[in-house]
């Protein structure tokens, strides 16, 4: 029987998250005959492989260890119709999301790549978990204008046009000048088949991880979100960790590992994120639009923990600013795992 639906999770040490992510998959209403789940393990030596083996799971081995290669791994060895992209602290939340999904996709002969709609903190965790969902980090923020916790809210307030399909769904045709949502993990799906026979040539590119998500939109003209279509994110971000995070992130796009940068690919196929990258250091210098932005976002999500993007702005230009004068001093920082 072929298989309809490739499940690829990255995955490192994941014994106290990855259940919840493998019990989702398991509960989609998908004839578990056409659903693959494939766990690209960066070397865990904890329970990981066994829990998911548990689950059916098939491992493959990422020796490099960094999430983009088991991506790159996980999509050459998927054999599905579809592929989703979901980290092992990512769970789906309602039990037909992967088949309203595949009837999207079945709505639109254009349609090639679907959005989640958004990431959603459990209850319980840190409020800074929230933060960290719905932005991302100040940067990203600031580039793409996107509220990663509802998606559809932040297209509607840009007066995004789309056209409704199947159940709830939208689809939204493009210009290769729009930012679209980042496509990395948040259970985000693509049409496999689409993607290798389309791009065959592109997959070993190690950039290509990045910007497959922006490519084959670029390709179509369009991308699709399903209303209600949430993951739940079972992630802790603290302020220490947070600052790790952001100094990892500031580090990979400034010395990008083997030409694998999320930002710095997709930036490189869109204008406007090229524009926005040499925009933000004026707009750091700017403090009432800053501090503005930071009020703008606690009254929308209703949370003064989004304050602290006034905050979050100003660290991350720091880091910018630290590591630029490092690089045109020809020093190389010691790269960091991330959040490490």
């Amino acid at each position: 029987m072929e298989v309809l639906i490739s499940v690829v999770i990255p995955a490192l040490n994941e014994e106290k998250k990855i259940e919840k992510a493998l019990k989702s998959i398991k509960m989609q209403n998908v004839d578990h005959k056409k659903l693959e789940i494939l766990l690209v393990d960066g070397g865990s030596v904890d329970k990981t492989r066994e829990i998911a083996q548990r689950y059916n799971a098939r491992i493959l081995e990422n020796i490099k260890v960094v999430p983009e290669e088991a991506k790159k791994i996980g999509t050459n060895e998927s054999s599905g119709k579809y592929i989703v992209f979901l980290d092992a602290d990512e769970e789906f939340t309602y039990k037909n999301q992967l088949m309203k999904r595949v009837e999207l996709f079945q709505s639109a002969d254009d349609l090639k790549a679907i959005f989640t709609n958004g990431l959603l903190t459990p209850k319980g965790y840190p409020k800074l978990t929230r933060y960290a969902n719905s932005c991302g980090d100040a940067f990203t923020y600031f580039a793409y204008r996107l509220d990663s916790e509802d998606f559809l809210s932040s297209l509607d307030r840009k007066r995004c046009k789309y056209t409704k399909a199947g159940e709830n769904g939208r689809i939204y045709y493009v210009s290769d000048t729009d930012v679209n949502p980042i496509g990395d993990g948040g259970a985000a799906m693509l049409d496999l088949e689409y993607l290798k026979t389309h791009f065959a040539d592109r997959l070993e590119e190690p950039g290509f991880v990045a910007t497959k998500f922006d490519e084959v939109i670029d390709k179509t003209g369009c991308y699709g979100i399903i209303e209600g279509d949430n993951i739940n994110h079972y992630t802790t971000v603290e302020f220490k960790m947070y600052l790790r995070k952001l100094k990892f992130r500031v580090i990979n796009n400034l010395y990008p590992r083997e030409n694998i940068s999320g930002f710095t690919s997709r930036a490189s196929l869109n204008r406007r994120l090229r524009i926005r990258k040499y925009i933000f250091p004026a707009y750091c210098l700017i403090p009432p639009i800053v501090l503005i932005d930071a009020f703008i976002l606690a009254v929308r999500k209703r949370s003064a923990i989004f304050l602290l993007h006034f905050l979050f702005v100003y660290i991350t230009i720091f880091y910018i600013m630290v590591y630029l004068i490092l690089k045109l001093c020809g020093v190389k920082p010691k790269k960091l795992a991330y959040g490490k």
